[in-house]
């Protein structure tokens, strides 16, 4: 099956301001997106990276007023449930 997944968050700060995303689809799933595509607005350099646990995250400093992040992606999937560790 195919999940289509994303999301649109808009901030407002009053001073330029650090931002340390995680929103990323987890990198153990990487090979199973089919498309994606992601945007900041007003457009700033995004540093890219993972944290200890192996999740992706981005670094960023915004300008004062509204800023947008926009993700959307295509995902495949079995449709099977993941397996808990007991």
């Amino acid at each position: 099956m195919l999940i289509h997944v994303g999301y649109d968050i808009a901030v407002e700060v009053a001073q330029q301001t650090p931002f340390v995303l995680m929103l990323d689809i987890h990198n153990s799933r990487r090979h199973d997106i089919r498309h994606e595509e992601g945007r900041v607005v007003p457009e700033v350099p995004v540093e890219r990276g993972f944290d200890h646990y192996g999740n992706r995250i981005q670094r960023l400093i915004v300008e004062p007023g509204v800023t947008t992040f926009s993700y959307r992606a295509l995902v495949r999937d079995g449709g099977f449930y993941e397996s808990v560790p007991a």
